[in-house]
């Protein structure tokens, strides 16, 4: 259950960060942040997806917030790394989300 809270605890900021209501270039600039953890860039990648295609009618607000949140997040490989050479993770050790399921 340790390695499906981050999944579960991710989903409604993924939500709220692709809102249909408002504009959130705010939150996604603070959220900037949190993509320097592998764990994290983990989770938006497999959510976005399920949230996208859950959006039955997508207006302007959420493809604009959308098109900010895929800006925001890094698509390389390269994840920023701890002094010690390891990849740097919000909530979990290193692999814990290999074996993880939506």
């Amino acid at each position: 259950m340790q390695y499906k809270l981050c999944l579960f605890c991710s989903q409604p900021v993924v939500q709220e960060l692709l809102s249909s209501d408002c504009i959130t270039e705010n939150l996604l600039l603070r959220f900037q942040e949190f993509t320097a953890y592998g764990d994290v860039l983990y989770y938006v990648w497999k959510l976005l997806p399920t949230v996208v295609l859950n959006k039955q009618h997508p207006n302007e607000i959420f493809r604009k917030n959308f098109l900010s949140l895929l800006d925001k997040i890094p698509v390389s490989k390269e994840t920023a790394k701890s002094k010690e050479g390891q990849d740097l993770l919000l909530c979990g050790r290193e692999g814990m989300y290999e074996n993880v399921s939506v």
